[in-house]
């Protein structure tokens, strides 16, 4: 891109660099154009015109969402970061701890509520979310208490067991 006058033999003028508007690219200027971190595909020139695509490059990150490009993370119940160098994905995703409270607090998706309690445990990204209660205790000749303080009552034994 640039205006290139010629007097004779003499050629007067100047050469700029051309704008790189090739979506999902860099937008750096003339050749230092490339496609962003996360995409992939070739930019070509034609004079000042850039051409070419970047698409979203595949991500095989085991337990990732297997998304293309930057929309790649983990999946829910699981932990790390996914980084792009170029079209290549690179990272990991580890199982995520359970912290919610009276569950078996077991790392990922095997989390659940422990036993004598119910509720459900859902997962947003590394972030366990959920709340387990005492769970009712009908049985017949037990103090009705909720969760694990059921017991037999006073002249009657037993075990009493959760599934």
């Amino acid at each position: 891109q640039g205006d290139i006058t010629w007097s004779g033999p003499n050629a007067t003028g100047q050469c700029i660099v051309a704008p790189c508007t090739v979506e999902h690219s860099n937008h750096a200027d003339g050749t230092a154009c490339s496609c962003k971190d996360g995409y992939k595909g070739d930019i070509t020139w034609t004079g000042a015109q850039a051409n070419g695509q970047c698409t979203a490059a595949p991500c095989n990150i085991k337990h990732s969402n297997n998304a293309d490009g930057p929309a790649c993370s983990c999946q829910p119940g699981y932990q790390g970061d996914i980084t792009w160098s170029g079209p290549n994905a690179t990272g990991q995703c580890i199982v995520a701890p359970c912290t919610v409270e009276h569950s078996n607090h077991a790392d990922g998706t095997a989390c659940s509520c422990k036993d004598g309690y119910k509720g459900d445990i859902t997962w947003t990204g590394a972030q366990a979310n959920g709340q387990c209660t005492a769970a009712p205790c009908n049985i017949k000749h037990s103090n009705n208490a909720d969760g694990p303080a059921c017991s037999c009552q006073p002249g009657y034994q037993g075990d009493i067991t959760w599934s």
